[in-house]
């Protein structure tokens, strides 16, 4: 709750703020969407942009990403604009100077194996998640580390600008 109201603070105040996987549940949470738990999204995916934005400058489409979650924006937030999904749901979305993401840009390899084996789950569910852990895919999730700088770019660009608040 001290988060929630933390964050709500750093909305109204106008803070850009970049959400992934938790925080993209929390900030749809924040904004009026609504977060249900379902079946767990596990090991290396594909991702659909849904709409042009500065957050995907240099991101392929659709791109490839790591994702370790059971609970899934299930409504988004009014107002909020839907950047990028897959079969599971919701992926992205954009409240005005407010991003989030339900995937992990920032995984490697070494994590993506340690988070999967981490977690408790059927040994064939954990074995189809590290069947994903490929040199391909891999290779393939690295221009979604672009999200950060993209992110930066845009906060510095728009930064007192009127549509960034």
């Amino acid at each position: 709750r001290e988060l929630s109201r933390w964050t709500e603070g750093a909305i109204a105040d106008g803070m850009p703020i970049l959400g992934v996987c938790w925080g993209h549940q929390l900030l749809a949470q924040v904004l009026g969407g609504t977060v249900k738990g379902g079946s767990y999204e596990l090991g290396y995916v594909q991702v659909e942009q849904e709409t042009d934005d500065p957050i995907w400058t240099d991101i392929p489409n659709p791109f490839t990403v790591f994702a370790t979650h059971s609970d899934h924006v299930v409504e988004l937030p009014s107002d909020a604009t839907l950047l990028a999904s897959n079969e599971t749901g919701v992926q992205a979305f954009r409240h005005r100077q407010v991003y989030a993401v339900q995937f992990h840009p920032e995984y490697d390899l070494r994590t993506a194996e340690a988070m999967i084996h981490s977690k408790d789950l059927p040994e064939s569910d954990l074995q189809a998640a590290l069947d994903t852990c490929t040199e391909n895919n891999v290779a393939a999730a690295q221009p979604v580390k672009q999200i950060f700088p993209n992110f930066l770019r845009h906060v510095t660009a728009t930064a007192g600008a009127p549509s960034a608040r």
